[in-house]
């Protein structure tokens, strides 16, 4: 399948537009089949009333239409946008009905799929899901249901978004005008009796200017790297663990609060080794000193090495907070890890490792999983919401990294 990005947009397939010049045949003069002739002057019916008087007029005439199966909208109106696994389309807004509207083939693209054209309309599958647009008479079918109506706007065809997303198998988040789909894995889907460890870090530099045993020297995060590299680990992300039980001998690196040094240090030799990392971001942090900052972290989530996840807004003790404070630490910053990635946080890592049954109960309204300070091996059987992890110190050597992950 060819990506949209970068191309211009398709044109409404022939066959929808060629069917559209034949409807009119089709329905007054069958088709196929040659018309009648028509007499040269329909007779007036006269009927004869108790009266006396008055008679029926005659019928009225049959008048062609010009009208297509699928409409050209006379004007499409910018409405916000999609960000479905981090790729943007543009929604439109035809009038005032509310409905939004998206380029088909961009809708197709995003669900993995490509537009099929054949003699009897334009189709493509999306979340096990088919969706029709039939040639002659127009309308937009989920299956054999109708769910709206298509339009066409410079030849190019588009559909109503919401029958289209409404049935998927995505997390959705709207914020605004902008609508936000992301595979997430759910707790429930995790394989059980798969040993994963969990390696906890936070900065990765040789300059430290803050407790300086969190900083990881880069050489060391290199010796590391090449080690798992060397002795067969997979380094995953919570977005793998859906299939864990397949992956030869995985390993979770992450890395706590969001530091600028991530990126500098610590991304390329991600890119260098192929590993992959997540990174728990403070998000009310971001662009201050020593964090990192929107373009940093836009380049590292559509890498597809990075995932970002939530590490609350402020980083508080999550134990110390209730009711709308909690909710507030929780729900504000997967909004705002959202709006800067394009993709929905589903996991949550306990800033100092502080949370309580209250925690739980609210993190698992936003999130799949939560992740604890430290506490040794993690195996998937474990409870999601307290998940364990392996500190790495700045002292850490490399055998006694191999011995946490061995």
């Amino acid at each position: 399948m060819a990506h949209l990005k970068g191309k211009a947009r398709r044109r409404i397939p022939a066959v929808l537009l060629a069917a559209a010049a034949l409807i009119p045949a089709c329905l007054f003069a069958g088709c196929g089949k040659a018309p009648d002739p028509e007499p040269a002057e329909r007779p007036r019916v006269q009927v004869d009333f108790p009266d006396g008087e008055g008679s029926l007029p005659a019928p009225a005439e049959e008048k062609e239409t010009d009208a297509p199966a699928i409409p050209e909208a006379a004007v499409l109106t910018r409405a916000g946008e999609i960000f479905w696994n981090g790729e943007e389309i543009p929604l439109y807004r035809r009038g005032e009905d509310g409905v939004r509207y998206a380029a088909a083939e961009k809708l197709a693209s995003a669900a993995g799929a490509q537009l099929a054209e054949g003699g009897d309309g334009v189709s493509f599958s999306a979340g096990g899901e088919s969706f029709f647009v039939p040639s002659l008479i127009g309308g937009f079918y989920r299956g054999k249901t109708r769910v709206g109506d298509p339009v066409t706007k410079d030849g190019a065809l588009y559909l109503p978004a919401e029958p289209v997303i409404a049935g998927l198998d995505l997390a959705r988040l709207d914020d605004g005008d902008s609508i936000y789909l992301t595979r997430i894995v759910k707790s429930a889907d995790v394989p059980k009796g798969v040993r994963a460890p969990v390696l906890m870090y936070h900065a990765v530099s040789d300059d430290t200017w803050g407790i300086k045993e969190l900083f990881v020297r880069p050489s060391e995060m290199e010796k590391q790297l090449k080690y798992l590299v060397d002795h067969g680990y997979t380094t995953v992300t919570f977005e793998d663990i859906d299939r864990i039980d397949s992956i030869k001998k995985p390993v979770f690196l992450t890395f706590d609060d969001g530091y600028r040094d991530n990126y500098e240090e610590l991304f390329p030799l991600l890119k260098k080794y192929n590993c992959k990392a997540t990174i728990f971001m403070i998000s009310g942090k971001l662009g201050k000193k020593h964090y990192l900052t929107e373009e940093m972290i836009r380049e590292m989530a559509d890498s597809g090495l990075v995932s970002i996840q939530s590490h609350t807004v402020s980083h508080p003790k999550l134990a110390e907070i209730t009711g709308e404070k909690l909710r507030a630490e929780l729900r504000d910053s997967r909004i705002e890890i959202a709006r800067l990635t394009k993709r929905i946080p589903f996991v949550l890592c306990y800033p100092s490792g502080s949370y309580n049954d209250e925690t739980r109960r609210v993190g698992a309204e936003y999130y799949q999983f939560g992740i604890k300070m430290t506490g040794g091996g993690y195996n998937t059987s474990a409870n999601p919401f307290l998940i364990p992890r392996y500190y790495v110190s700045r002292a850490a050597s490399v055998s006694s990294f191999a011995s946490m992950i061995g």
